[in-house]
């Protein structure tokens, strides 16, 4: 049963729904119709008064054209004239016959007749500018005006009758709609306007999330600390956010307006922008700086990203500039730049800095041919003063130095401070070497000043090394080592001197790095050995101990003496390897039985003496106490001077463990008494210098012999070297000299010589 009534109802339904689309049909096509007519009787009417208009204003026309007699007025006749001449077509082609005759009472031919006539009368007017037609003209537009005030009224009351219909139509199909909605509502309209809310909810709640990520964005764009700037097609900028206040000074009203030119500071030329246009045009992005200028005036380095915004057709529409002040960061560069390039003491350029200069310098002086100097300035006794009167002081005395250099060069010339002590002036353009002569005496005469500095008068002094691109080098690290060694001369010859550099010089230096080169490589090739000078204790005319002695017999250079290679080892740092080896080989000596009995002595270098870790590493070498014994340290007095402390804390280590000490070569340099007083010395050794003249030099004498008895009355043993004849052994002798050694007894041996001649017991 309710299968049925569900479908009874259902097919009700559709009878209805069929209905009412017929009905809604029925009542289009009459609306439609009524609606038709009404648009017709409308566009009559407002024909009928345009042409009534336009024939009103041809008469004006006509008037004013008698008064003036200007062309105008006949150009605007003539346009009224087609304008009726096109209405009165459109009437003739779309109006019945019958239509014409019952509004205007006539047949149409008639009404047709009289509006062609007026129009010709109107248009030979217009060709001909005859003034006897204007009478005619009045007369005919007369005429025509009650012809077409009927027309209008005839459209309006037809016009009236339409309308009335139509609001017939109206109702009935509004009371047809209201049935219908009756019986729609609950099975058609429900459903749709739970659609409709649901849809209006679904908008409602999407326009919420726009609105809401909108206002998002806005406080994004509010809150960024990145300025922005939005401009139109014109360029102008149409939006700014609040960063762009804090960045440029400029408030948004300010801004806006205006073009982004507005923060241009002139520092940047036109082919920048040109460059800057031209890649935003052609990739629609650019990033880039931009040295701008704040409202205040300031300037500031902006780094911005612009971008184009484009509509659906291409077109831009918005430019679009992201930028930040960078200012602080450009100057951190700045500061870490010039840090990179200059002593943060003196502020003058470094090395790094010098060495380009000395390049570009080169380059120039090339095309130009003329010369340019580097002199290498070196302050006389500066670690004295360091030393004894602080860093502070010795800092405060630099930067002394650094100014007065400033000073008194040319502006073109370049003053660098590559360490320590050591300055460098790049002089360019130089004319002739007298020139450089008197820059050289000058900066002497001006550093020759007496300097205050902490209640501290200094009189400084320099040494000057000068070489010459392109008479010397023809490169900047050449030029800058041969200035060096030309330096070096001149502070051997004395103080306060300067040197220029000489081929002689060049010579030297070549030499230096051949050996250099060589001794790398001759550990390794085993062209080292070591040989034993005997000790003879003068009273017994006997051997009692040896003197290790070191020889280089290079496979290029044969026979290398000590005293040309050791400086340079010092110097570059291999001494440490080399010592190395003489510990190594010495362990092997000391462990000879045939060589028991007998001390050896082993000549320390200042680099390698004054290593932290030089007393654990002699230690691990010689564990037993009995070796080392029979093991005597040799140190000169520059090793002792370079830290006296340093020194003293070693040396006693080195004695209370057993080794024994020896000062070499003491008289030839700082001799004191403050080594021989507070240094836990055992032997002291007078160089041969003073011992090989004595026969024949006072002066050596009276040397040797204060040099034997202070050491007697400090119970020091004495060592003379370079004993090379009788006399002087009967010198030393007669004098108490506890020790001699020297060709005079025997040359020096090698390992196995050395056990032969104990076996002697010579």
């Amino acid at each position: 049963m309710r299968a049925y009534i569900k479908i009874t109802l259902t097919q009700s339904y559709i009878i209805a729904f069929s209905l009412l689309a017929m009905w809604a049909f029925f009542a289009y096509e009459t609306m439609n119709s009524q609606i038709r007519e009404e648009k017709k009787y409308a566009e009559l009417i407002n024909i009928s008064g345009k042409q009534r208009m336009l024939s009103q204003r041809t008469s004006l026309l006509a008037n004013l054209y008698i008064e003036t007699a200007e062309p105008r007025y006949l150009d605007a006749l003539n346009e009224s004239r087609v304008l009726m001449e096109q209405d009165h077509r459109y009437l003739m082609a779309h109006l019945p016959s019958e239509t014409m005759r019952r509004f205007y009472g006539e047949a149409p031919e008639g009404l047709d007749a009289r509006v062609s006539g007026y129009l010709a009368l109107l248009e030979r007017f217009v060709d001909s500018s005859q003034i006897h037609f204007v009478d005619g003209i009045f007369d005919a537009s007369s005429a025509l005006l009650p012809v077409l005030d009927r027309a209008v009224k005839a459209y309006e009351d037809e016009s009236d009758a339409v309308t009335n219909r139509l609001m017939r139509v109206e109702l009935y199909i509004l009371m047809g709609t209201l049935l219908t909605l009756l019986l729609e509502a609950l099975f058609i309209i429900r459903p749709v306007l739970n659609r409709a809310k649901w849809n209006l909810r679904e908008l409602d709640r999407r326009v919420n999330e726009q609105t809401e990520q909108l206002s998002i964005y806005k406080k994004l764009v509010e809150s960024a600390n990145e300025a922005i700037i939005i401009t139109g097609p014109d360029n102008r900028i149409v939006s700014v956010n609040p960063a762009f206040t804090e960045i440029t000074g400029y408030t948004a009203e300010e801004g806006i307006g205006q073009k982004p030119s507005l923060l241009k500071s002139g520092q940047q030329d036109h082919r920048f922008y040109e460059r800057f246009w031209a890649q935003l045009n052609a990739t629609g992005s650019w990033y880039g700086e931009f040295i701008n200028r704040r409202k205040d005036g300031g300037y500031y380095y902006q780094f911005s990203h612009v971008f184009l915004l484009r509509d659906a057709t291409g077109a831009v529409n918005h430019h679009v500039m992201i930028f930040s002040d960078i200012s602080q960061i450009r100057e951190s560069q700045e500061q870490l730049e010039f840090m990179a390039m200059h002593d943060p003491l003196t502020q003058l350029p470094n090395r790094a800095y010098l060495m380009e200069q000395m390049d570009h310098a080169m380059e120039r002086a090339a095309r130009s041919g003329q010369r340019v100097a580097a002199i290498l300035l070196d302050l006389d006794d500066f670690k004295t003063v360091n030393d004894s009167l602080t860093h502070r002081v010795g800092d405060l005395l630099l930067q002394h130095v650094g100014r007065t250099l400033r000073e008194h060069t040319r502006r073109t010339d370049t003053v660098a401070r590559i360490g320590g002590d050591e300055f460098v002036l790049l002089v360019e353009q130089l004319q002739d070497g007298e020139e450089l002569i008197i820059l050289l005496e000058k900066i002497q005469q001006q550093l020759a000043v007496p300097f205050e500095v902490d209640g501290y008068l200094l009189n400084l002094s320099c040494s000057l090394g000068v070489a010459l691109y392109p008479d010397d080098a023809d490169s900047s690290d050449r030029l800058l080592q041969f200035a060096d060694t030309a330096m070096y001369n001149a502070k051997k010859l004395g103080k306060n001197q300067f040197g220029f550099f000489t081929e002689e010089l060049n010579t030297a230096i070549r030499h230096k790095l051949e050996i250099e080169n060589e001794l790398k490589q001759a550990v390794d090739n085993g062209e080292f050995s070591l040989v034993f000078q005997p000790i003879v204790r003068l009273e017994e005319e006997r051997t009692v101990g040896f003197e290790t002695l070191l020889r280089w017999n290079s496979g290029r250079f044969g026979m290398v003496p000590p005293d040309h290679f050791i400086p340079i080892a010092e110097s570059t740092g291999f001494i440490g390897m080399i010592d190395n080896w003489v510990l190594c080989q010495m362990q092997e000596v000391l462990a000879d039985r045939a060589l028991d009995g007998y001390y050896f002595t082993v000549n320390i270098s200042s680099k390698q003496f004054s290593q932290r870790n030089f007393m654990h590493k002699l230690l691990e070498c010689f564990k037993e106490t009995e070796v080392r014994d029979r093991m005597v340290i040799e140190v000169t007095e520059t090793a002792i001077i370079d830290n006296i402390n340093h020194t003293k804390s070693v040396l006693s280590g080195l004695k209370d463990r057993g080794f024994r000490i020896a000062i070499d070569d003491f008289g030839t340099g700082y001799s004191s008494l403050y080594y021989l007083k507070h240094l836990p010395l055992d032997y002291i050794k007078i160089d041969k210098s003073f011992v090989m003249d004595m026969e024949t030099d006072e002066n050596d004498r009276i040397i040797t012999d204060s040099i034997i008895s202070m050491s007697r009355q400090l119970n020091l043993l004495v060592v003379a070297e370079g004993v090379e004849t009788q006399a002087q052994m009967r010198y030393l002798q007669s004098r108490s000299c506890h020790l001699g050694q020297g060709y005079h007894f025997a040359k020096p041996l090698t390992l196995d010589e050395a056990k032969t001649h104990c076996e002697r017991g010579a």
